[in-house]
């Protein structure tokens, strides 16, 4: 039987702490035994929700290049590095 983790977390609007959070929640979620970990929609950007539209899409990443390329292409190789799966 497989087993799952799901992340609970408050993203900040340190992306750089974000990402160290992910980064050890993929390690503890193997450790576990996890073999799928999912974390919240928001987890590089904290987006209160008195943010307008227009505010969040300047926070806003892509996952092509650039330094949000970069952080995506950390979560990937620590999932695959720990061998943790994300949906």
């Amino acid at each position: 039987m497989s087993k799952a983790a799901v992340a609970q977390i408050q993203s900040s609007t340190d992306k750089k702490d974000n990402l160290r959070t992910a980064l050890r929640l993929m390690k503890e979620a193997r450790s576990g035994g996890a073999e799928l970990i999912a974390f919240p929609e928001f987890l590089m950007a904290f987006s209160p929700a008195s943010q307008s539209a227009e505010e969040l899409s300047q926070i806003a990443e892509t996952t092509e290049g650039g330094k949000s390329g970069i952080r995506q292409r950390r979560v990937d190789r620590c999932a695959g590095k720990h061998r943790v799966g994300l949906p």
